[in-house]
């Protein structure tokens, strides 16, 4: 998108937060056929997801009286455990970095701090190893160039770090996130309230912890629609401009069932510069008041204006129904052409 985004939700629940079971799906309707795991003999409760107890001996779930504490107040619970350890009786923060990825994992001396009062240590070991910052963002790395000297593509490094690092989250990038939604919500025409789902928030979440913070609302998503509409529209009208024939429009006019919502669609038609035949949408207005060629006509000389197509406008294609031959006789009056 063109400019920074700064606006953005950061209310969806942590990924702890979304394992509950729905109505129509019990504990045990997906059996696992993996072999018996590990499990910690001190403690029978159902194990913190990925965590290997056998080469955490010394730990164990925290007690009652931690799990009380604002855990999900600091990132870093997004990249660890909260975690008890038996000999000093205090509580630590485990890297899950550290713990599940790299094919030979850190110890967990060496990837855990003492979380009960502070979690400075566990930040900075974030930013250290795993270039994650106290805002949650990645230090910017610059691309690695290749053999012969030339720069990766963005592609090509996301490809190399996630093959170095054996996880994505190396290549996370909040602005290109934010993009990528915008556009699928306006491609795919899906509703603005989708973005609010719990299920697509949960899945997000479980692929990059910090979606959290990325993710917006709808409001905060239409926002984005619209500054992204606004960035196209130069491009849209140069395409125009440099047209290789006249533009023709072709127009419809749809009303909803109950009548509440009315709808006037403007296409136009052209060859680009290429010569190649084109056809864009160029306003679907909502129309109020009384729906008489005088409206019509108003509402497409607007739109040939915004666009600045009043000497290249060419022909214009519609239906059979009386007001949109009145509507065309009111255009040819106004803008000088022949409506025969």
């Amino acid at each position: 998108m063109a400019s920074k985004i700064t606006s953005w939700l950061s209310s969806a629940a942590a990924t702890s937060e979304l394992n509950a079971l729905t109505e129509i799906q019990g504990i045990n309707d997906f059996p696992s056929n993996r072999t018996t795991a590990s499990v910690n003999p001190s403690n029978t409760q159902e194990p913190l997801e990925g965590i290997d107890w056998n080469r955490l001996r010394d730990f164990e779930r925290p007690p009652p009286a931690a799990k009380r504490q604002r855990q999900t107040s600091s990132h870093i619970w997004d990249y660890g455990w909260r975690l008890h350890k038996r000999i000093d009786g205090l509580d630590y923060w485990v890297c899950r970095l550290c713990h599940t990825g790299p094919a030979k994992p850190r110890t967990a001396a060496k990837s855990s701090y003492v979380c009960n009062q502070a979690t400075t240590s566990a930040a900075s070991y974030l930013e250290r190893v795993h270039s994650i910052r106290r805002d949650g963002n990645m230090i910017a790395r610059t691309a690695p160039s290749t053999p012969s000297g030339h720069s990766q593509s963005i592609l090509e490094s996301y490809c190399s770090a996630a093959s170095e690092r054996n996880t994505a989250i190396e290549a996370f990038d909040v602005e290109v996130f934010r993009g990528l939604l915008t556009r699928f919500f306006a491609v795919e025409q899906v509703p603005l309230v989708k973005v609010d789902s719990l299920s697509l928030r949960e899945l997000l979440i479980y692929l990059n912890p910090r979606c959290r913070a990325a993710l917006p609302g709808r409001t905060t998503l239409k926002r984005y629609l619209s500054t992204a509409y606004e960035h196209a529209l130069p491009a849209v009208k140069a395409e125009l401009a440099s047209a290789r024939t006249k533009i023709n429009l072709s127009f419809d006019f749809w009303t909803s069932p109950n009548r509440r919502l009315s709808l006037l669609g403007v296409v136009a038609h052209y060859l680009d510069r290429r010569f190649t035949p084109r056809s864009i949408l160029l306003g679907l207005p909502r129309m109020t008041g009384s729906h008489t060629a005088a409206s019509l006509s108003e509402q497409l000389v607007s739109i040939l204006d915004f666009y600045d197509l009043r000497k290249s406008f060419g022909y214009a294609v519609t239906d059979n129904a009386s007001k949109n031959r009145a509507c065309l006789e009111i255009m040819a009056e106004e803008l000088g052409f022949s409506a025969a």
